[in-house]
């Protein structure tokens, strides 16, 4: 998927609502792609994060989300790794992270910790970075209303907990509804 800038069609023809256009997008120093939407002024930022083999429909469940207040950010990083996670959150600022993931039955708020093997890797734009250490259990005490009890260990939220960020991990099924109950 390419996405240039302003977008007008995304991969196979596919073209957002005109009232959810994306507005930039570009690639950071580890080849993530980040896309924003535009909503109404007033609201939160939210960033929803999915693989690279699930831009597409993650692109268009969220254009066809309508008259939202705040912006959406897409990330969609080359590898689920912390590095480049944390810098594409530390670096956009938002104020909730979406974790997409398709093992999750629904959506969870609490999550187990992660152990990172130690690694080396490059991504295609050269950056090297090491992956290795322990994130903490996660749990988003604001996302409680949900009223959920999955537990979802997930790296994306596990980063986010991590830099003090809410965060909720869900599969596509449950995205539009969260987003729709967060961008009121």
């Amino acid at each position: 998927m390419i996405l240039e800038q302003p977008i007008k069609t995304v991969g196979n023809g596919f073209k957002p609502s005109p009232t959810s256009e994306i507005h930039r997008s570009w690639t950071d120093q580890f080849g993530t792609l980040i896309a924003t939407l535009e909503g109404r002024s007033g609201g939160q930022s939210i960033m929803v994060i999915a693989k690279l083999e699930d831009a597409e429909s993650t692109l268009q469940i969220l254009t066809k989300i309508l008259g939202f207040k705040g912006r959406i950010f897409l990330a969609i990083p080359e590898q689920l790794h912390a590095a480049p996670l944390e810098t594409v959150l530390k670096a956009n600022n938002p104020k909730l992270v979406i974790a997409l993931e398709s093992t999750c039955a629904g959506i969870a708020i609490r999550g187990t910790g992660i152990r990172l093997g130690a690694g080396q890797f490059t991504s295609s734009t050269g950056a090297t970075y090491l992956e290795t250490g322990h994130y903490q259990a996660w749990e988003s005490k604001s996302l409680e209303h949900l009223q959920t009890n999955l537990e979802q260990s997930n790296i994306t939220a596990s980063v986010a907990s991590n830099l003090k960020i809410p965060c909720a991990v869900c599969d596509f099924e449950h995205l539009s509804s969260l987003l729709e109950i967060l961008l009121v």
